[in-house]
C-alpha cells in the first residue's frame, strides 16, 4: 500500500513532529509551572497540586499544540527536501502531490484520530478535573495551602496563619496562631489545636480551635479583649455541594449539543474546530512548503507560523461572534475552514500547475 519513498516522508516527517512538539510542550510547561510555583508561594494553591494541574493543563493544550507542530514539521521536511534537491527530484520523476499527502497520511490519521479524542473528551475532562480541584480548595478558603511550620496568608491577604504540626490521618493541626485584620479590628488567636470541619447543617466549613486565647482590640488603643475558650469556631467558606463548579468549557460534547446557549453553541464549535483546523493545515502545508530550493531548510516556516496564527486569531474571533450570537450557530465557524481552504486550493493550483477547470476556462470563438 504504501511504498519506499512514503514510508521515507513519513518517517521524517514523524521525526520533526515528535521533536518540534517536545520541545513547544516543555516550554509551555515551564512557563505554566513557573505560574503555579508562584501560585504556591503565595499560598494560593497547596504544593501538593502544583504537578496535578500541571499535567491537567497540558492535557488542554494538545488539542492545539499537535495541529501546529504538525504543520511545522511537514514544512520543515519539505524545506529541507528542497535545500538538498530531493524534493524537485521526486516531482521531475512524476512523484505528484499525491504522493505526497499519502505519505503524510501514514502520521496523520492516527494523529488525528488522537486530537478528535483529545479535543471532545479529553479537554472538557481535564477542564473538569481542573475546576473542581480549585473550586475545592477555594471552599477551604484561607486554609488551603497550610505546611507546617510555615506562615501563609489568609484570604485577600487580611492576616496570617501558622501551625507547627499537622497529623496526616487525622488533619488535626497543633500549635496554632492566626492574626487578621478586618474594618480596623485585629484578631489573635492562640490555640493548642485546630481542625477543619465541614458542619453540612449549617452548609459551611469551620475552622474549630481547641484551647486557646483570643485577643481583640483597634491598634493603638489599649482595651483589647481577651477571652480564653475550650473550642471556637471561624467560617472560613460556603460549603457549595459536590458539583458546583460547571461551565461550557468542562461540559461535555452531548451536553453542548443539546444545549440551545451562545456560549454553548460558541464552545461545540471551537472544539469541532481543532480537528478540522489540522486536516486543512495538513492540505495547505504541502503547496505553502513547496519553494525555492535556494530557500534553505526553514525558508518558509516564519510563514507558515503566520499562517498558523492567522488561522488561530480568526477562529478566536469567530468564537467571539458565535457566543454573543452575531451569527448564527449553524454558520459557527465553517466559513473561516472555507477560506482557509480556498487559500491553500489557489495555492495548490500555483505550486503544481493545476490547470482550470474547464468551466471556468474562456471559450473562444473561432467563427467559420
Amino acid at each position: 500500500m504504501f511504498n519506499r519513498i512514503n514510508r521515507y516522508i513519513a518517517k521524517e516527517v514523524f521525526l520533526s513532529w515528535a521533536g518540534v512538539s517536545l520541545v513547544l510542550v516543555v516550554v509551555l510547561l515551564i512557563n505554566r509551572l513557573v505560574r503555579f510555583l508562584s501560585d504556591a508561594a503565595r499560598g494560593e494553591i497547596p504544593a501538593d497540586l502544583v504537578f496535578t494541574l500541571l499535567w491537567l493543563k497540558a492535557a488542554a493544550y494538545l488539542p492545539l499544540i499537535l495541529p501546529f507542530t504538525f504543520f511545522l514539521a511537514i514544512m520543515m521536511v519539505l524545506g529541507r527536501m528542497s535545500r538538498d534537491n530531493e524534493l524537485p527530484v521526486l516531482l521531475g520523476c512524476g512523484a505528484g502531490p499525491s504522493v505526497f499527502y499519502r505519505s503524510f497520511s501514514i502520521v496523520a490519521v492516527p494523529l488525528g484520530i488522537c486530537i478528535i479524542w483529545l479535543s471532545l473528551y479529553v479537554v472538557p475532562w481535564a477542564n473538569n478535573e481542573s475546576g473542581r480541584v480549585r473550586q475545592e480548595e477555594h471552599e477551604k478558603g484561607s486554609f488551603a495551602a497550610i505546611e507546617p511550620g510555615r506562615f501563609v496568608s489568609t484570604k485577600n491577604s487580611s492576616g496570617v496563619f501558622y501551625t507547627g504540626k499537622i497529623d496526616n490521618e487525622s488533619g488535626i493541626m497543633s500549635d496554632v496562631f492566626l492574626y487578621s485584620y478586618s474594618d480596623g479590628v485585629e484578631t489573635i488567636i492562640r490555640a493548642e489545636r485546630a481542625n477543619i470541619e465541614d458542619l453540612s447543617e449549617l452548609d459551611a466549613k469551620y475552622v474549630v480551635f481547641y484551647d486557646g486565647s483570643r485577643y481583640e482590640g483597634e491598634r493603638g488603643k489599649l482595651d483589647w479583649r481577651s477571652t480564653d475558650f475550650e473550642s471556637h469556631g471561624m467560617q472560613i467558606s460556603k460549603s457549595g455541594g459536590s458539583g458546583a463548579f460547571h461551565y461550557n468549557k468542562s461540559k461535555s460534547f452531548n451536553e453542548l449539543l443539546k444545549s440551545s446557549l451562545d456560549h454553548d453553541k460558541g464552545e461545540l464549535h471551537w472544539r469541532v474546530s481543532m480537528p478540522i483546523m489540522f486536516i486543512v493545515l495538513v492540505f495547505v502545508a504541502l503547496p505553502l512548503g513547496k519553494g525555492n530550493p535556494r530557500e534553505g531548510k526553514f525558508g518558509r516556516i516564519f510563514i507558515g507560523i503566520v499562517v498558523f496564527l492567522v488561522y488561530l486569531k480568526l477562529l478566536t474571533f469567530g468564537k467571539g461572534l458565535v457566543v454573543r450570537g452575531a451569527i448564527p450557530s449553524m454558520v459557527g465557524l465553517w466559513w473561516i475552514h472555507a477560506a482557509f481552504v480556498a487559500v491553500g486550493y489557489v495555492l495548490y493550483r500555483k505550486a503544481f500547475h493545476v490547470p482550470k477547470p474547464k468551466s471556468m476556462r474562456r471559450i473562444r470563438y473561432t467563427g467559420s
